[in-house]
């Protein structure tokens, strides 16, 4: 990313047309991250509920 100029860095379109490509590839990454946690929610729910059917 350093290497990159300014104008090369820069988002247009679905992220704002304001925000850098850092601060986009750090709100992708967060929202992974959010969306990876609560994977083994639902897995123990979905475990709880096969327990209680049988």
């Amino acid at each position: 990313m350093k290497r990159l100029s300014k104008t090369k860095k820069h988002v247009s379109g679905a992220y704002d047309d304001s925000m850098c490509a850092t601060c986009v590839c750090d709100r992708i990454k967060c929202t992974f991250l959010i969306e990876e946690q609560k994977i083994p929610v639902k897995v123990s729910k979905a475990q709880a509920e096969s327990q209680n059917m049988k």
